[in-house]
């Protein structure tokens, strides 16, 4: 059975402010080291996007409209904001003085499976992680969500991880501003074991108020306001479990290129994993079931350190 899926996008301002992802994370300690993402394949499953956006123009390397938008298989673009801003924070150039995209020399596959509401269904979403797969992504960014498993979705992953391929997920935006993590909120596929569930904070280091809290959130990442492409060739601020989502994307990106020239071969996808975990930071006097591990901070690995 079909359900639907929305995309988990939040609050839009058109205020411009400085990218706090790159200083949270220290992402320019990669990029120095000649990280950034070349090579790297990512998959993003969601809305379509403005293709000309001067943020990432080129780096769209194939893509399948699966949504039932009724444009055709090949009709990529979307009159919603959400796909260009997703696809802006996972590989978005250096613009007027400002970074936005964690892996700026990555390439880009979508599987368009939301139309322009936002609106898409599991086996839409299904259809185009396997198309991702197909095209040969590393890293498969899903950015939406549905509230019940369904089988479809289920072995979409299960696929990509077989295939040695990281499905990145939101965890949602159904937080009732319980920081404490004392109801749980669950979105699929994020609560897939297989899947890495990503939770929101801000630039405080806090979890955002409409964060989820459940067992199955690997790590945070900024999800409020964030600065991000925006259709018409513009930017905005951001807010969203969504947006958290492809900065860890991103970092997957960094670190599967790193591995790539230490190791001369693909990580497995639990390698890629287990890597991404040695660089995170508790966030002290947080339930584990609203951070996972923590943040992202890659001047750090191995030992784990409390802020």
């Amino acid at each position: 059975m079909d359900n639907n899926v929305d995309v988990l996008g939040g609050t839009v301002s058109a205020t411009v402010q400085q990218n706090y992802a790159m200083q949270q994370s220290k992402i320019k300690l990669f990029w120095n080291k000649g990280y950034t993402g070349r090579g790297i394949k990512v998959g993003v499953v969601d809305t379509g996007l403005q293709l000309d956006h001067p943020m990432y123009d080129g780096k769209i390397i194939a893509g399948q409209n699966f949504s039932n938008d009724g444009l055709g298989s090949s009709n990529l673009s979307s009159t919603h904001y959400h796909g260009t801003a997703v696809t802006s924070l996972i590989c978005g150039d250096y613009i007027n003085y400002q970074a936005y995209g964690i892996a700026p020399d990555c390439e880009i596959i979508i599987g368009k499976a939301m139309n322009n509401e936002g609106k898409g269904s599991s086996t839409a979403i299904a259809n185009a992680i396997i198309y991702c797969i197909q095209q040969g992504a590393d890293i498969i960014n899903c950015s939406l969500g549905c509230l019940d498993d369904t089988p479809d979705l289920r072995n979409a992953v299960n696929t990509a991880i077989s295939n040695g391929v990281s499905v990145v997920c939101a965890s949602g935006n159904d937080g009732h501003n319980d920081t404490d993590g004392s109801i749980r909120e669950v979105r699929y596929p994020a609560a897939y074991d297989e899947s890495i569930c990503v939770g929101a904070i801000d630039i405080n280091f806090n979890i955002t108020d409409f964060s989820n809290s459940n067992e199955y959130v690997d790590v945070v990442a900024p999800g409020k306001d964030v600065l991000c492409g925006y259709p018409g060739s513009q930017y905005a601020i951001i807010s969203g479990t969504s947006f958290a989502t492809p900065i860890i994307s991103g970092i997957l990106a960094l670190l599967k290129q790193k591995f790539r020239v230490e190791f001369q071969r693909d990580p497995a996808e639990c390698e890629l994993f287990g890597m991404l975990l040695k660089y995170t930071r508790e966030i002290k006097g947080v339930p584990k079931v609203c951070q996972g591990h923590g943040y992202i901070d890659l001047s750090i690995r191995r030992e784990k350190r409390l802020k």
